[in-house]
Parts: C-alpha cells; structure tokens; sequence
C-alpha cells in the first residue's frame, strides 16, 4: 500500500464527486448544473439574502398596491411565500399578466395555490432575484427593455432580457420537476 504523505495535494476524480453532480451522459452537466448556471452566480448569492434599499421600496409600493386592491373590492389576501416573498391573490397584476412582482411582493390575479403555481412561482422568484441583485435599477432597466424590444419590432415581453431569464428557468423545471424549487438552492 502507498501512502500518500499529507503535504501532496489529492487528485479530484470524477468518480469522487457528489452524484448529483456527476452526469451518466458522456460528463454532460447534470439538470441541477445545468439549473445554476442558468441562474447565474449574481442571482444564487441573492437567495435568502436581505433586500437592498431599492428593492425594498418596491416591495413597499407592492403592498401598497395591495391595499388598493383590498380598497376597490378585489378581495386581496396575503400570503408568506417562501424567502419572505410577499404573495397577493386576487391583486393587481400589470393588465394583461397572471402576476407582477414589485420587489418582493407579487400580484397575483387569482387564488394562491402553490401547489399549482410551482412554476409561476419559482418565475416570479426570478424577479425577486432580480430586484434584490439591482435594487432601484430594475424597474427602469425593464421598462427601458420593453421599449427597446419594441423599437426592434420585438415582443416587449419575451424579448425582454430580465423576462428571458424568467421563462427559460420557468421552462427548464417544467421539463425537470423532480429539481428544486430556486429557493430551495444554494
């Protein structure tokens, strides 16, 4: 037997590493690889992160839109979501969107069913994400995205680079749902 004398760095093989990790496909990346580097490193650092200043003036304005929805009669409740994620059912999503997300709190135009909802959720999470990230940037960034879009004779919605990340992931885990939920990482 040849004993490894402990100042000589070890080797990582492959072999060594967490299954999960570990593709049986030719060392393609796993779906959970594949998951993260969709996200970016920016936005995992965000996960279970406090808001910046910006984004919690959005989640201000957020809740304040929820009193207006309680106001006009909507019926408006909220809920606690994962990572502090504010969730408004019944709220008042931008006209034309199943939900809009203002820094961490998230309109949603009907009922609150996470169950159902897995993968809007985890969408709108996205956002969140975002918001954090950029704070006092992000809603000027999309707005300014939308138009751009728009002058190219593009869909403001899903030529939108903040919306693209959102959907892609969106996609990624309708076609993976046996992965986590973007919370659930880290």
């Amino acid at each position: 037997m040849i004993e490894q004398h402990p100042s000589e760095p070890t080797l990582n093989r492959v072999d060594q590493e967490e299954p999960s990790r570990v593709s049986a496909n030719g060392g393609k990346p796993s779906p959970l690889d594949e998951l993260t580097t969709m996200i970016t490193a920016k936005l995992i650092q965000q996960i279970k992160a406090p808001p910046c200043l910006g984004a919690r003036a959005y989640t201000t304005l957020g809740k304040g839109l929820e009193t207006l929805s309680r106001l006009g009669g909507r019926g408006s409740e909220h809920h606690l979501g994962p990572d502090k994620m504010i969730i408004v059912s019944h709220g008042l999503p931008i006209p034309g969107n199943i939900a809009t997300t203002l820094g961490e709190c998230v309109h949603l135009l009907d009922e609150y069913a996470p169950q159902k909802q897995r993968f809007l959720l985890n969408h709108e999470y996205i956002h969140v994400l975002q918001y954090r990230a950029m704070g006092w940037v992000f809603l000027p960034r999309y707005v300014l995205e939308r138009f751009k879009a728009r002058l190219k004779h593009q869909d403001p919605y899903s030529d939108n680079p903040l919306e693209t990340q959102a959907l892609s992931i969106e996609a990624f885990l309708r076609e993976h749902p046996w992965l986590p939920d973007i919370w659930q990482l880290q």
